[in-house]
């Protein structure tokens, strides 16, 4: 194997960060990403990143003080290992790493390895960790503050207006990331979903904790559907809100409309329609002819209500639409009956 100084965009695993610019990275980015620990966050980022592949035949092997895992490079499969040094460590000097780094000789089938720091790698490090490699005839790496920061938010970790952790799909400012990792919850989900739709079922009921993921799971599932015509319902102007960012990050800005009162004839034409429980009562009448193949009741605990009931029970082109995802963090005695009735 060639003994190559690798970037971060030559790595396979990592080919999201090709699309973000070093030169967008932020002063508030960077200063996040000096904060996170080595063992607490980088190296769960870097394995949840590494675990996203659409093959992942191995998990990592138990080395102590260093993260590994088997990777694809160069055509070839085998094990990458990474010696990782966050906000512990501002300044990395040699007796920092010289333990870690004469365990990489330890590891068998070793074909890659990465230095990341969020701080300041001092060079005789560099030369240390450079030399090991070179000996051993492996690729290597070394991942600093401004890398990590561009792997993170391309791979919809942390935000890139503020550097701030995203959680259940967004930052709390309303930034939603295109590429995201999905959790686990919402992984099991959408296999759950799809095993429905190949089943022929036209109804499921996602019942998940507050900031997991749920508005993030429908728009998955509405892309992998195939949809064409999108309804979501939510009962106030703020969830609608946050979900034209999750469905804009799955779909694109103009595949979707806000319905408001007064709006253009010029908006029907846009496939994800969103719109408040107390739109739906007041224009009824306007969407009956409508068709949607998709539907989205959001926060189902509210859908005992009376409102619910008359606005949405049947909802506006239900005869025609070919799924619906009812989605809320519990479902009671009432809710669940009106849910048995629609799938009847």
């Amino acid at each position: 194997m060639s003994k190559k100084l690798l970037k971060l965009e030559e790595i396979p695993a990592f080919r999201e960060v090709k699309n973000v610019r070093l030169s967008d990275i932020t002063d508030n980015l960077r200063g996040a990403v000096r904060q996170l620990h080595e063992a607490d966050d980088i190296e769960p980022f870097l394995r949840a990143i590494l675990s996203d592949r659409a093959a992942t035949p191995h998990g990592p092997a138990e080395i102590v003080d260093i993260f590994t895992h088997r990777i694809e490079l160069t055509g070839s499969d085998g094990w990458a290992a990474f010696v990782l040094k966050g906000r512990s460590f501002p300044t990395v000097r040699p007796q920092h790493v010289a333990h870690q780094i004469y365990r990489l000789e330890k590891i068998e089938g070793l074909h890659f390895a990465a230095l990341g720091a969020t701080g300041t790698v001092l060079d005789a490090v560099k030369e240390q960790f450079s030399s090991t490699c070179n000996r051993l005839g492996i690729a290597h790496a070394f991942i600093d503050a401004d890398d990590f920061a561009r792997l993170f938010w391309a791979y919809g970790f942390l935000c890139p207006r503020d550097g701030s952790r995203i959680v259940g799909g967004r930052c709390h400012c309303g930034y939603s990331p295109s590429h995201a990792i999905l959790n686990v919850l919402q992984t099991e989900t959408l296999k759950e979903l799809g095993r429905a739709h190949s089943l022929g079922q036209t109804k499921a009921l996602v019942v998940l904790p507050p900031g997991s993921g749920k508005t993030r799971i429908a728009a998955k599932d509405a892309k992998s559907f195939g949809a064409q015509s999108v309804l979501y319902v939510a009962h106030t102007n703020e969830i609608l809100e946050v979900a034209a960012a999750e469905f804009a990050a799955v779909y694109r800005s103009s595949a979707i409309t806000k319905l408001e009162q007064g709006d253009g004839k010029s908006k029907g034409v846009r496939p994800i329609k969103l719109a408040t429980i107390q739109y739906l009562q007041k224009n009824l009448s306007g969407l009956e002819k409508a068709s949607f193949d998709y539907l989205v009741i959001d926060e189902f605990h509210h859908a005992a209500a009376r409102t619910y009931r008359k606005a949405v029970w049947p909802a506006p082109g239900s005869e025609d639409t070919e799924l619906g995802v009812f989605m809320g963090p519990e479902v009671s005695h009432g809710e669940t009956e009106i849910y048995a009735g629609v799938q009847a």
